[in-house]
């Protein structure tokens, strides 16, 4: 299992914690299903009135609605899956 850290020159980092083993890769695995599937029971759920409500971004003051952010999220969780498909074709190699 991997530390991820920004570093002063905010550069990202990693640190070999532990090594992982199948049970921790499965387990993750199968969080990450779970909390896909909760998502996909709220995401029905909300109306499209409800999806046009707009909240104040405090991080970037500009106000967003919903079914931006919803868009948003689901391009970063993408970004992040990429990297997870990286990692695994890799074997770890480029975190030598």
């Amino acid at each position: 299992l991997n530390m991820f850290y920004l570093t002063k020159s905010s550069t990202y980092k990693t640190k070999r914690l532990v090594e992982p083993t199948e049970k921790d890769i499965q387990s993750s695995i199968h969080l990450l299903q779970e909390l896909h599937a909760g998502w996909v029971v709220v995401l029905n759920r909300i109306s499209a009135q409800k999806l046009q409500l707009k909240f104040l971004h405090q991080e970037h003051g500009t106000r967003f609605n919903l079914a931006e952010t919803i868009g948003n999220c689901a391009r970063h969780s993408n970004h992040h899956y990429q990297h997870m498909v990286q990692a695994i074709e890799s074997k770890g190699s480029h975190n030598e």
